[in-house]
């Protein structure tokens, strides 16, 4: 059932009073807008030290329909210029456009996944998760500045992948950091491995909804998110298998501790140039 929304601008895109069956998880939305944004002005973007070498998982779940995501959407692509930031924007459905859909189903799994473990619940977007741990408005400058200062405290240990002999192969393996000595990632059913796929940017024009006519620019989009197994903390090589297209810039591989969400490793290998984009 969906209440209507009150027609103030307000600080994310919700929706009435809905329950979206999901895996047998229920997501229930917000009520009522959160707070006015009319005079609200993006500032700098925040810069991370560049002589750290520290992963900063930042996924961003947005949408085509939503009034406030462009600029988060802008601020996403500003955010992976800075050093050592693996991005990933993963567009919901609940909040669609019939044509030129970049939405993915299991990109709203993954927030209603987040929701339980951050109690950060009701869903919105634009949202903005970073290592697993933290979740700001994607747009709202200073409680991102913030958030960056706090996952660089937080930070997964830095996994580095290189193209493995056998075409189409990839190896992860823990980076050559001395964090690595002292750290110990849990072997379990509870720890995950994920390979996120990513696109080159779509630049493209919104055809409908709230946004038409917007010209947007939308960076690492994820098409296809894959379960790879378990972690062995007793292996020190993993071989990973991504299906990339013509379409994809990318991939970032994934250690998730299931029960809390918690992004414990991480790394990203790149496959073409970011300037390139996807054909239309």
């Amino acid at each position: 059932m969906m209440k209507a929304l009150n027609l103030r601008l307000t600080a994310c895109c919700f929706i009435g009073l809905f329950l979206f069956s999901l895996g047998g998880n229920h997501i229930v939305f917000a009520q009522n807008p959160v707070a006015d944004v009319e005079s609200e002005q993006l500032s700098t973007t925040p810069t991370l030290s560049e002589d750290r070498n520290i992963p900063v998982v930042m996924e961003l779940f947005s949408s085509q329909s939503c009034v406030f995501c462009p600029r988060a959407d802008r601020l996403f692509g500003d955010l992976l210029q800075q050093p050592h930031i693996i991005g990933l924007n993963c567009q919901v459905d609940f909040f669609d456009v019939k044509e030129g859909s970049l939405s993915k189903p299991f990109c709203t799994a993954r927030q209603a996944d987040y929701m339980g473990t951050l109690n950060a619940g009701p869903v919105y977007t634009p949202q903005m998760v970073l290592q697993g741990q933290i979740d700001v408005v994607g747009y709202k400058m200073d409680d991102i500045t913030e958030a960056l200062k706090k996952a660089v405290t937080v930070a997964p240990l830095p996994l580095q992948i290189v193209p493995a002999e056998k075409s189409g192969e990839y190896m992860v393996s823990p980076a050559p950091d001395a964090l690595w000595e002292n750290k110990i990632i849990e072997s379990g059913e509870h720890t995950i491995l994920w390979l996120a796929l990513y696109d080159k940017p779509h630049d493209l024009i919104i055809a409908e909804g709230t946004n038409k006519g917007k010209n947007m620019v939308y960076y690492n989009v994820v098409s296809a998110l894959q379960e790879i197994g378990s972690w062995n903390a007793e292996q020190q090589e993993t071989i990973v298998t991504p299906t990339i297209t013509a379409i994809h810039a990318g991939f970032a591989v994934i250690v998730q501790d299931t029960r809390n969400g918690h992004i414990l490793a991480a790394g990203q290998y790149e496959t073409v140039m970011q300037n390139e984009s996807v054909p239309n």
